[in-house]
């Protein structure tokens, strides 16, 4: 800690020669947010300044000559709804690209006052969120993470300071789907957890990001293979005017951001690369451990626009991971397992957008490659319980269009194609059961060869002022299993007034088993698809114009989950909360689990305004399933309420500080039976008392303070964090310890001081 205050103090010193002014370009393009067609004479404001602009025959806009700092524009045009955005960085040197949508209104009475609204007051899709780059970068307790940034939110539940693994309104990480640039990507975490979207680290820089939407149900047939949620990310394209650099050193490594004109000013790139060094830390310095796990990431984005209608994209994601440690580590650190991990992740894809008359089309190709080789062994017995040599590979397509020449109703449809071969070399040569046995587990060598086939379509319909629908049908199609799974979907909303909406909505959700489970069993070949009935009411309503208040209560309602007759009370999706953080097979497994989640939430959000702005969060749900003897058990993410403060105010255009406090209930746990497990030396639970038992509630308070400094032409970024300011012991899980023969706790991260420091060129 000493270090790190000797080290600000050094930095806050160059402060004395970045007094002089610095400015920077703000420019991009006003669209409209239903047919992509550029806004000729939008208005573009600068809050607190006298600059603006108004935007060209072709939708562009340019203000040149910004004092350095961040921003609110005001944005109005007539025949559409007033826009402020929000958090708008104007870096010294450098331009700052953005993308406007606005949303087509029918002109107002002179006695209807238009104020320029924070948040957008035509119908919405209920349970999302949509996020910038600097609300993403500056959250506390996030360190840039997007999953740790929605762990704020009340649709999330804590899980784990040290895994990323999103569980949404009562479900499981095998549940959510993310989406890069129109591109379906199964997980965005180093370390990943096969057949899961959870990991302990995020893969993307979000240096590289535009904005990310977050939706926690009831979202739109255009989205599928997913019970709970759905992610769409954003990249931005790089500098069209000037090559850029920016170098990152934080807590968890160090990296670079580059970024240009690519020929002409219509093509540009943007590439980051990162890596962690605590393993070269490690090597060259006596740290008393030999653990130190190494990853590291590549991301890439080409974007080029040959004219007004057409934009080509190429993106590229890359990640390698790689832990080993051996008996004496997992002794010093009381591990339950130990060996060797390594994983590698690629999503190589091109996405070509066009616009056309009263709408436009995005249609992609991608490829994604994951392969996992894994070796655990069992501390205390040293048995190998794991050999994994897996490759998971996929090929897609997907194509969505938008019409809306229609008068009050437009409408999307599409398809998608993926293509999944994976190959598998798997052996569980010492399988630990549930009740503490040792058996001789399943090896199984396949390869698939199976098309997922998809057609959907939704369309928006304005039946009055006040009143509008949405309505929709997706189907997919999956070769292994030969059934169709049709999902209709509806929502309803009501505007009583100019700031206030009611939303009703529901649907039917469609999933297939992960390619590992599919692998592993040959009876899940003809099992049908996991469903999830999603029931949602919603009302927003606007406190002020930077100020929303929503309410929503939910009903899930899933059917044909995957259970296992040897484990008749376990409900495999949440597998993992029972000791083991890797696949295990099931050769007794079927399709006919239950289960249900229900609850209410209250978010409500301050935009950035005055320098202040803050989120708050509150929910209270039930998750439970139904065991194969008929039981309603809790699921193992069941913490039953959260709530969540997060604030933040900017001291000067420079200076800025923020919090969030978080406090969840208990997760549920089973406890283990003390006699067999001290008779067999290992855990053996208690399968009469599944998730009967609570550990102690979560509270953690995260600080964090940013401080800029502006030189003429470059930037330095320094922020401080500390998470779990007042060490709260938070308790992770409950297990076995082999070395002294009891029961033990895991917990959380203590006091965590985080730092980061990015230069700007």
């Amino acid at each position: 800690m000493k270090i790190l205050f000797v080290f600000l103090i050094i930095l806050c010193s160059v402060s004395a020669f970045s007094q002089e002014q610095s400015t920077g370009v703000l420019q991009g393009i006003i669209s409209n947010a239903v047919t992509q067609a550029p806004i000729h004479g939008a208005r573009v404001t600068i809050h607190a300044t006298k600059l603006g602009t108004n935007s060209s025959r072709d939708g562009r806009f340019s203000v040149k000559r910004i004092p350095a700092g961040v921003y609110s524009l005001f944005v109005s045009c007539v025949g559409y709804e007033t826009k402020t955005v929000s958090d708008v960085v104007v870096k010294p040197g450098r331009t700052t690209e953005l993308t406007i949508l606005l949303t087509e209104k029918a002109v107002q009475a002179d006695s209807v006052v238009v104020t320029a609204g924070y948040f957008a007051t035509t119908e919405q899709a209920v349970s999302s969120v949509t996020l910038s780059y600097e609300e993403i970068r500056r959250a506390p307790g996030s360190g840039g993470d997007i999953s740790r940034v929605l762990a704020g939110m009340p649709s999330v539940a804590k899980v784990n300071d040290s895994k990323n693994s999103l569980i949404v309104r009562g479900g499981s990480p095998t549940e959510n789907i993310f989406y890069i640039n129109n591109i379906a990507v199964p997980n965005i975490n180093h370390f990943p957890s096969q057949g899961s979207s959870g990991g302990p680290i995020g893969i993307l820089n979000v240096d590289l990001l535009r904005s990310v939407r977050f939706s926690a149900g009831g979202f739109a047939p255009t989205f599928g293979n997913a019970l709970s949620s759905v992610m769409e990310i954003d990249f931005r394209k790089g500098s069209t005017d000037a090559t850029n650099l920016q170098l990152d050193l934080n807590f968890a490594g160090y990296g670079v951001v580059a970024e240009g004109p690519l020929v002409t000013d219509k093509a540009s790139w943007i590439l980051s690369a990162r890596r962690s060094y605590l393993d070269l830390l490690v090597k060259a310095f006596s740290t008393g451990t030999s653990v130190a796990p190494r990853y590291g990431d590549v991301q890439g984005f080409v974007s080029y626009q040959p004219d007004n209608n057409n934009t080509l994209e190429a993106l590229l994601v890359l990640s390698e991971d790689e832990s080993v440690s051996d008996s004496v580590n997992a002794r010093e650190n009381e591990q339950q397992y130990y060996g060797n991990q390594y994983s590698l992740q690629a999503t190589a894809g091109v996405n070509w957008k066009y616009i056309w008359e009263n709408g436009y089309s995005n249609t992609s190709l991608g490829f994604i490659s994951t392969i996992f080789k894994d070796d655990y062994y069992e501390q205390g017995s040293a048995l190998q319980l794991v050999h994994n040599r897996s490759t998971e590979q996929q090929l897609s397509l997907r194509s969505i269009h938008t019409y809306a020449g229609w008068k009050n109703t437009s409408i999307e449809f599409g398809g998608e194609w993926q293509f999944l071969f994976p190959r598998y070399d798997n052996a569980y040569p010492n399988l630990r059961t549930l009740k503490g046995t040792i058996t001789a587990g399943p090896t199984f060598h396949s390869q698939l060869s199976e098309h997922a086939l998809a057609l959907f379509t939704n369309a928006t319909s304005t039946l009055s002022e006040q009143l509008s629908l949405q309505y929709g049908v997706r189907a997919d199609y999956f070769t292994m299993n030969n059934k169709v799974a049709v999902q209709p979907r509806v929502a309803i909303t009501y505007k009583p007034t100019e700031i206030t909406s009611v939303t009703l909505s529901g649907g039917e959700y469609a999933q297939r088993l992960s390619a590992i489970q599919l692998a592993s069993n040959q009876s899940a070949a003809t099992f049908p698809f996991m469903k999830a009935t999603h029931a949602i009411a919603s009302i927003k309503t606007l406190l002020d114009d930077d100020i929303q208040l929503s309410v929503e209560s939910y009903y899930k309602h899933y059917t044909s989950a995957p259970t296992d007759t040897a484990y008749p009370s376990i409900f495999i999706a949440d597998e993992s909360v029972f000791g083991n953080d890797f696949p295990q097979p099931h050769e007794s497994m079927q399709a006919n689990g239950i289960a249900r989640s229900y609850g209410v939430e209250l978010t409500l959000q301050k935009k950035l305004r005055n320098g202040l702005y803050g989120l708050l969060g509150a929910s209270y749900w039930r998750s439970e399933y139904k065991s194969l003897q008929q039981q309603w058990t809790p699921r193992s993410y069941d913490n039953r309420f959260a709530v969540s403060i997060e604030c933040g105010y900017k001291l000067s255009e420079t200076w800025e500080i923020s919090a969030r406090w978080m406090y969840a209930g208990g997760a549920p746990y089973t406890p283990f039976n003390i006699a067999e497990s001290e008779a067999a030396r290992t855990g053996v639970l208690d399968m009469n008392n599944i998730n009967t038992m609570r550990l102690p509630d979560y509270h953690s308070l995260n600080l964090r303070t940013d401080k800029r400094f502006n030189f003429a032409a470059s930037s330095i970024v320094v922020y401080l964090s500390c998470w779990n300011v007042y060490n709260r012991s938070n308790v992770a899980s409950v297990y076995w310890n082999a070395f002294k023969n009891q029961q033990g706790t895991q917990l959380q991260f203590g006091v965590l001081p985080i730092f980061g420091i990015e230069w700007e060129l």
